[in-house]
């Protein structure tokens, strides 16, 4: 599986969105001692990168902010999305195609080493944490 150092993949949607919603949209990407050198699979991040984009902030009528932060913690790499978008309730969940292919990638390449969790409250955001075993060089 081909892999991108450093949340590559993270930043050129980042960027690609910046530039569409221009002040309507920041982002923050904190990067812990070690995590840069993590081995994340090409594009495993960027569904939950857009859904936040386009689920959390674009229905907001003031500018929002998406923070990224990575930190390894044991053995595992924590890659959390965090947005200050309008958030919704976790009753209603629906995966979507996106996330279910997130899930699904995560369990082929780790099996039950990896895990997705999603924190979300109406009117407060969402919260996406990703657990992955910590690969690097």
């Amino acid at each position: 599986m081909p892999y991108f150092r450093f949340l590559r993949d993270v930043y050129i949607t980042m960027e690609i969105y910046r530039i569409r919603f221009r002040e309507r949209l920041s982002y923050e990407v904190s990067v812990g001692q070690g995590a840069e050198k993590a081995e994340i699979p090409f594009m495993l991040l960027q569904p939950v990168v857009e859904n936040a984009v386009l689920h959390g902030i674009e229905p907001l009528m003031e500018p929002g902010n998406i923070r990224i932060s990575a930190r390894v913690i044991g053995t595992s790499v924590l890659v959390e999305i965090r947005d200050n978008g309008v958030g919704f309730d976790l009753e209603s969940l629906n995966l979507g195609i996106g996330l279910q292919n997130v899930r699904d990638r995560m369990s082929l390449h780790y099996g039950e080493s990896s895990d997705l969790e999603i924190k979300s409250r109406p009117g407060a955001g969402t919260s996406v944490l990703v657990r992955i075993p910590f690969e690097g060089a």
